[in-house]
Order: C-alpha cells, then sequence, then structure tokens
C-alpha cells in the first residue's frame, strides 16, 4: 500500500512539474509577444477560372496557402472566416471598384493590403484603382519577381492585418486581442479562465491536458485548483459547445485530462455568421 501510495505521489509530482513547466512558457510567449505561426493566408479574386498565375506565384515562391473566387460575395464571406493577410484582384471593372469601396468601408478590413493586377498599362485604370482604396497596381506585362516582392511587402509591414486570430470560423477561432471566440461560425463567450483554456486548446488541437495543466492554464499563475473545480470548468465549457453543436469535440480522456478534438473546415452558410452571441453557463 505504501509503494502505491508513493507510486501516487511521483506520477502527481512528475504531472506537476511538467505542468509548472507548461505555464513558464505561457507565459514568455505572452511577455515576449509570440504569435502562432503559420504560412502566409493570399485570397485571389479573380473574374476567369484560367488566370491562375497570380496563386500559383504566391504557392511556389512564398509557400503561401492560396484561395480563388470568382465572385465578390464568395470573397467577402473568406475575407470574414479565412481572415488572408493579402487580397490580389485580377481583372479591374467598375464593378470591383464599387465593391473595394464598400470593402474599406468596414470597420474590419481598413488595413487589410489590396493589390490589383490590371491588363492596361494606363495610368487611367491605376488612379481608379488607387482612388478605390487598393494599396498597389500591376498594369501587365510584370514578372514573377515584381509580384512577389509586391505581396512580400505586405507582408512585412501588415502588422494591423497580420495573423493574429487562431483557426478557422467554420470550426473554432480565437482572436487574442480582441478576446472573442466563434464555434461553428457563430460567437460564443465564456468567463476569463475559460477563455485561456480555449485558446490553449484551439493552438494544441489533439493534445490531452492533465487536470494540473489545466489550472495553471486557466489560473495563469501556479495555483493548483481542486479536480472538481476543474470538471465544474469543464462541464460549462461542454455546454457552451453543446449550444452551437460542437460538444463532442471537447473529449474526455480516462485517467488523463481532456482534449479538444477540431473537425477539418467545413461549409457554414452565411446566416451562421451573425454577430449574436451565446453565452457560457454561470
Amino acid at each position: 500500500m505504501l509503494l502505491l501510495l508513493m507510486g501516487g505521489t511521483f506520477i502527481h509530482v512528475a504531472h506537476y512539474s511538467e505542468a509548472a513547466g507548461l505555464v513558464a512558457v505561457i507565459r514568455q510567449t505572452h511577455q515576449k509577444g509570440m504569435k502562432v505561426t503559420e504560412r502566409p493566408k493570399i485570397l485571389v479574386l479573380s473574374a476567369s477560372d484560367d488566370s491562375t498565375f497570380a496563386a500559383d506565384t504566391m504557392l511556389h515562391h512564398l509557400g503561401a496557402s492560396v484561395r480563388t473566387v470568382m465572385e465578390t460575395d464568395d470573397a467577402a464571406r473568406l475575407l470574414d472566416i479565412w481572415r488572408p493577410n493579402v487580397l490580389i484582384v485580377t481583372h479591374w471593372t467598375s464593378v470591383l471598384g464599387a465593391w473595394c469601396r464598400w470593402l474599406r468601408g468596414k470597420p474590419v478590413f481598413p488595413d487589410l493590403p489590396i493589390l490589383v493586377l490590371g491588363d492596361h498599362d494606363g495610368e487611367q485604370e491605376a488612379l481608379e484603382v488607387l482612388d478605390a482604396g487598393a494599396d498597389a497596381y500591376l498594369a501587365q506585362p510584370f514578372g514573377t519577381r515584381l509580384l512577389v516582392e509586391q505581396v512580400q511587402s505586405f507582408l512585412d509591414r501588415s502588422e494591423s492585418w497580420e495573423r493574429r486570430t487562431i483557426g478557422d470560423k467554420s470550426t473554432i477561432c480565437v482572436d487574442p486581442v480582441a478576446h472573442r471566440i466563434w464555434v461553428r461560425g457563430r460567437e460564443v463567450h465564456v468567463s476569463q479562465r475559460m477563455f485561456r483554456l480555449v485558446q490553449y486548446m484551439a493552438q494544441h488541437p489533439d493534445r490531452v491536458l492533465s487536470v494540473p495543466e489545466i489550472s495553471l492554464i486557466i489560473t495563469g499563475r501556479n495555483e493548483i485548483l481542486q479536480p472538481n473545480t476543474i470538471a465544474v470548468h469543464i462541464l460549462r465549457l461542454r455546454k457552451t459547445l453543446k449550444a452551437v453543436g460542437a460538444d463532442s469535440w471537447l473529449e474526455t480522456v480516462h485517467s488523463f485530462g481532456y482534449r479538444l478534438v477540431i473537425p477539418q473546415p467545413e461549409k457554414i452558410p452565411p446566416s451562421s455568421t451573425t454577430h449574436g452571441g451565446l453565452h457560457e453557463d454561470q
């Protein structure tokens, strides 16, 4: 019996030691302002489905994640859900000019870098593009190097639009700056402690977190909460996820802890991106 008790003690000591190391890393990350590293995201709005030059260039020369759409409605939806770093527009028209002005008027898009690839080497179209709110205009013909350098300059200086969110709104998305969470396209509201946990789980999907680790994450300091207190927090979080049909994502790993399993991004109807929130039960 003594050996069993000692063994259990050693196991708990190991968990607490690991958890202490974890919270140290979390603190260092916040102190240094470090962000999750991920590939730049480029959205290409093209009026022609065979216009692949820009997309191919971004993919092969910048290692970017690229999505191409042909309709402004699809572009607006991806801007809201996917939050790309740069928008590239090809085949400029007056309709696109009006759309860009509309985009610049949206509170969340004023600093999104917009590059327009034109068909005419004329001053008039370039002026129209800049007047509509675009940041740069490249007229045909132009080389790969010029296109890459222009987009890279946007990525280097785009501090206000740099990728700050974690995840995808169609599954789970966390904005650590605005302290907002979206699950399956709907905003949910949780307590400050649960926000820390959801943020960490979104950054580390499928990772099993022990009770001591969760305790240190949600308190933000070397404070160990009782297992039943953690269980109450988990129950509340599960009820919040259940309200948007995602309770199965939070799994209990018996004798180990909990993990968040995030499915592949899915297409969600526009109506589900409303700003009406769901609140965690208190």
